[in-house]
């Protein structure tokens, strides 16, 4: 009778774990498309700025957003973090009121955090301008993104609170209607002849405008319903989550700064404004990989949450998760790093084609995300161990501190030493966290996958070379390399048997229910299992022989 209860609860477990799989990888899909067509739209805005502003303003521009981008990395505390987490581990046990009193109290921080930094980003612009960036006469253009900095703290909580009540669809539509905000009103305040300030304004309204609508949106439809709670009651529940998330925060913000603000404050001190926005430029076109390491991030921390309530098998979802991961994000680090000034020109025109080396080492700086960086913060924090998130994000963040202004003033290497630091830093996090989660877990890094994606992905990277001797025009050529080096990529990916036939299956049944993502990604790895299987049985054939 014991055999057959602990049967019944093991097959329960498989049956929540096989559920909280596929809201994983709905999530993931959800959150790619979402964030992918943003993406799309925020790329257009961009090219349309470059080219409308030119070098000189375009760098003006980026230079002008440095500030407002900061105070964002530093308001929430971790709430943020805290109010995916707990939502979603609460929603798993059944704890539907719990989870709404927390989530509210959670976002109206995150708020009120938003106000608090937007209001001393307005007061401090002129000394932040002369002090900070070196250009007071910019003042003016920085107090103007004090309502942005508001606008992301509402878009964040709201995007926080669908994600952790498992509606990842809201939280990618508020991407996409803050991304075509932007891409409406950018190019309009430019052509009105609002110039630079025109653009700044757009980038500000976008934030305030979409953010208010999906906070309002959240409220609605997830906070309404259980009556007003005490002071006392809300204040218990921010220090909480504050002493939850506070630590991943710490570490967030330190790693973020280092690898955005500090480094653009940086450049705009040893730099001109057209350097600035030759290396804006090229970390825009990056921008893709950044928001594929965000989607796992999001995707995984509830997923992880919701097992760590379900006493499920968290080691095995985790070899799953960096198995996934690196097969997706490989080959597209190294298509950008082998087609760096196919892009910069396709996109930004040949005025921008000095930032191609830039590109490249930027692709080279997200090869540690191929080894499993993306899983790591959202496993370590969807299990409550924020700490060492903490650990991992702060190694990272010294060694960049550090480098950078060696290698960029005292050995002359200028942006280069910049980029290469920041690759360093990249992978000292890597190895940092891979060596806390094999420790305290268990755990066990799947480096065959991520070495045979990567042979597979650099094999796929020297037919580009042969394709530049084809004469076509960039745009014919960028199309032309994108089909073959992906095409070749798949192929090769099942014949080094990246992932086994099961593993395939596993993912083709996670993928269920996704309307039209889920005919493309059937295609892919149907496309997958059958050379998988054909090299399988020329294998056994050849060894009959």
């Amino acid at each position: 009778m014991e055999f057959k209860n602990r049967d019944y609860v093991s097959s329960i477990l498989e049956t929540n774990e096989v559920k909280v799989a596929r809201q994983s990888v709905r999530a993931s899909a959800i959150l790619f498309a979402g964030n992918l067509l943003s993406l799309l739209l925020l790329a257009i805005t961009v090219i349309v700025i470059a080219r409308l502003l030119g070098p000189e303003m375009y760098g003006e521009y980026t230079v002008a957003l440095v500030l407002s981008g900061a105070f964002v990395l530093f308001t929430g505390f971790g709430m943020n973090t805290a109010l995916m987490r707990y939502s979603a581990f609460h929603v798993s046990r059944g704890e539907i009121r719990l989870a709404k009193r927390k989530s509210r109290s959670a976002s109206y921080m995150l708020v009120l955090l938003g106000a608090i930094f937007g209001t001393a980003n307005f007061v401090g612009a002129s000394f932040f301008s002369a002090v900070v960036l070196h250009r007071p006469e910019l003042a003016p253009l920085v107090r103007l993104t004090s309502i942005a900095i508001l606008g992301q703290a509402m878009i964040q909580a709201s995007i926080a609170g669908f994600i952790g009540w498992a509606s990842s669809e809201h939280a990618s539509f508020s991407l996409i209607v803050q991304a075509a905000l932007k891409l409406v009103l950018s190019p309009l305040f430019i052509v009105l002849g609002f110039s630079v300030f025109g653009a700044v304004l757009a980038h500000s309204l976008s934030y305030l405008l979409a953010g208010t609508l999906f906070f309002g949106i959240f409220y609605i439809l997830k906070l309404r319903g259980i009556g007003s709670s005490s002071i006392k009651q809300t204040v218990c529940d921010v220090k909480e989550m504050i002493s939850f998330g506070l630590p991943e925060y710490l570490g967030r913000v330190l790693f973020q700064f280092s690898q955005q603000s500090y480094l653009l404050i940086v450049l705009a001190i040893i730099a001109t404004n057209i350097t600035v926005a030759y290396y804006q430029a090229a970390l825009n076109i990056t921008v893709n990989l950044s928001m594929m390491s965000t989607v796992v991030a999001q995707a995984l921390l509830p997923a992880f949450a919701r097992l760590d309530g379900l006493k499920g098998d968290i080691r095995t979802a985790f070899t799953y998760a960096q198995k996934y991961s690196s097969y997706a994000m490989t080959p597209i680090i190294f298509f950008i790093v082998g087609t760096s000034g196919l892009l910069m020109q396709s996109f930004y025109g040949k005025q921008y084609l000095e930032a191609s080396g830039y590109l490249q080492l930027l692709g080279i700086a997200f090869l540690p995300f191929a080894f499993g960086l993306a899983v790591l913060p959202p496993f370590f924090n969807g299990l409550g161990k924020t700490r060492l998130t903490l650990l991992m994000f702060l190694a990272s963040s010294l060694t960049l501190f550090g480098l950078a202004p060696v290698l960029t003033s005292v050995l002359e290497l200028k942006v280069i030493g910049l980029i290469i630091s920041l690759v360093i830093s990249n992978v000292v996090q890597l190895v940092v966290g891979m060596l806390l989660a094999k420790k305290i877990f268990g755990v066990t890094f799947q480096y065959g996958v991520a070495l045979r994606s990567s042979i597979a992905a650099g094999t796929s990277y020297l037919i580009l070379y042969f394709l530049t001797s084809l004469g076509f025009n960039p745009l014919e050529m960028l199309i032309l390399s994108v089909l073959t080096f992906f095409g070749l990529y798949l192929t090769l990916a099942a014949t080094f048997r990246i992932m086994s036939a099961s593993e395939f299956n596993q993912l083709k049944n996670s993928c269920m229910g996704l309307g039209i993502v889920s005919k493309i990604l059937f295609i892919i790895l149907r496309y997958e299992t059958f050379i998988l299987k054909a090299t399988t049985l020329t294998h056994q054939s050849s060894n009959e022989r």
